[in-house]
């Protein structure tokens, strides 16, 4: 879900820097291209913004042997400036599926980036993947092969892998991979040398559908994953393929999900002590429900995980995760059993107790969207927390929201970002302590006649201060779109650039 009639700042290759403001963009990517997705940040000690994305092969047919979608990367530096021209560095420019497969993002130890994408060089069929490593200089300086390291994997000649995924904990590169073929699947781990090629001589194999990991002390890595009863299971893995604990730990011994269903991997962060702070949700038959759990670093996790909202009634959806001081925040969209729409938070502790005394069963911070809502982001601050997140308007349309909520649980400000409906296609969010980077995509609008309209979709960015509310000007803005009125003194409407006291909503504005 989730742009409609925000102010366009800049066009492709006239963005020299961050220009903090509520209610504007700037393009990015080639002029003119769209048709781009996955998006994937990171954001280094030194300011700078990693972006890579996919985007099918411009000018090409599926019938053309180079079609596919082709891996760019981007760094901007800390002033905003894209170092490599418009379009990126196009780091695979491979034949993929007509489908998008995700892909591994990561910096090294020394702080190289690191990436992990599939692509069918080696099927002249263009249906099986090999997956293949690359590695830059923040500085754009390919160090291995600009045609990647291809990734050994345990399996037939025919296996098909897929859905790389990168951890770096300590000195140590750890990939995951996806594989199948027409008779098996698992999700392989392989560790990494400095050069792309594997250290171990073997894949650790898992038979499991779903897997996350999560950086572990020591260098370690934990594996998170579903077993063969769709319960909730825990390696720590360290550097030699062993098992710290010896054997696996149970996180959940009922079914996460089900035969022919499926639940998101659970949320993840590394809190103070080594562990981590787990979010996911648990089915019932069609219906599901938000937990929290805790991991330690010596395996074990709390006697039974923690309700959400304190109870198993409704259903929950999507959920956005962040921890500071040792207290994990969630934001998920809520529906009650009778179908009202609501977006929940809670505040715990690692030890699965209450943040909140005040609202031990966490806090209803929106209700009533007619299409639903969407949370995209939680932002840690020194003093509270920031929330974005999406209040549909329509299928593909939205309010965007920045809210506010200082560590007791209150509301302290909320803002919408943009004017009228909000659309996108994907997010991707970085942040400091001033500002919220929000990367998006959008799809081509479409006229009346059923024909695209070029230009209209692509790929912006936002440079948002999350450091307050909205300012008076914004407020004007977005009491226009919501009452279609604002007036100054004696009852007459003023345009947006008036300067002096106006009534909003019946309440006087002061706009400098």
């Amino acid at each position: 879900m989730l742009i409609s009639t925000m102010l366009l700042l800049a066009v492709s290759g006239a963005f020299a820097q961050w220009q903090p403001s509520d209610d504007s963009y700037t393009r990015l990517d080639k002029e003119g291209v769209s048709e781009q997705m996955l998006l994937k940040t990171l954001r280094t000690a030194d300011g700078k913004t990693i972006l890579t994305w996919l985007r099918w092969s411009e000018g090409l047919t599926w019938a053309d042997p180079q079609a596919g979608f082709y891996l760019h990367l981007q760094v901007f530096d800390a002033a905003g400036k894209a170092l490599f021209g418009d379009e990126g560095i196009i780091v695979s420019n491979k034949p993929t599926p007509t489908y998008a497969t995700d892909y591994g993002l990561a910096l090294a130890p020394n702080g190289d980036i690191l990436l992990a994408y599939p692509d069918t060089r080696n099927d002249g069929e263009r249906t099986r993947n090999d997956v293949y490593l690359y590695r830059y200089t923040q500085q754009g300086e390919s160090v291995w092969s600009t045609e990647g390291v291809k990734v050994a994997v345990e399996g037939t000649a025919e296996s098909n892998v897929v859905a790389p995924s990168i951890c770096v904990s300590g000195e140590h590169v750890f990939l995951s991979m996806r594989r199948g073929d027409d008779t098996t699947h698992d999700i392989q781990l392989a560790r990494i040398n400095a050069d792309g090629s594997r250290i171990w001589d073997t894949n650790l194999v898992l038979s499991t559908d779903m897997l996350t990991m999560s950086q572990a002390p020591d260098g370690d890595v934990y594996l998170i994953y579903s077993n063969a009863t769709y319960g909730l299971e825990a390696q720590r893995l360290n550097k030699d393929k062993q098992n710290v604990w010896a054997t696996p730990v149970t996180i959940e011994e009922e079914p996460l999900s089900g035969e022919g269903t499926f639940v998101e991997a659970p949320l993840c962060s590394v809190d103070k002590e080594g562990g981590v702070m787990l979010a996911y949700r648990k089915l019932l038959t069609l219906t599901g429900y938000q937990v929290f759990n805790h991991l330690s670093a010596d395996g074990s996790v709390l006697p039974q995980a923690v309700l959400g909202n304190g109870s198993t009634d409704g259903d929950s959806g999507a959920s956005v995760m962040a921890t500071k001081d040792g207290k994990a925040l969630i934001a998920w969209k809520q529906t009650t059993e009778d179908h009202q729409l609501q977006v929940y938070i809670n505040l715990f502790n690692n030890d699965g107790s209450s943040a909140w005394s005040e609202h031990p069963l966490g806090i209803v911070l929106d209700t009533g969207s007619e299409w639903d809502y969407r949370p995209v982001k939680l932002i840690p601050q020194s003093e509270g927390w920031v929330l974005l997140y999406g209040d549909a308007t329509d299928w593909n349309a939205a309010k965007f929201i920045a809210c506010k909520i200082n560590d007791q649980g209150e509301e302290v400000w909320r803002k919408q970002l943009g004017e009228g409906d909000f659309r996108s296609s994907g997010f991707s969010v970085v942040y400091d302590d001033n500002y919220a980077y929000i990367f998006f995509t959008r799809d081509d609008d479409v006229s009346e006649t059923g024909e695209t309209i070029p230009g209209s979709g692509g790929m912006f960015v936002m440079c948002v201060d999350i450091t307050k509310g909205a300012s008076s000007i914004q407020q004007v803005r977005t009491s226009r779109a919501a009452q279609g009125a604002v007036c100054n003194l004696s009852g007459q409407r003023v345009s947006e650039s008036y300067k002096g006291v106006v009534i909003v909503n019946g309440q006087k504005v002061v706009i400098k």
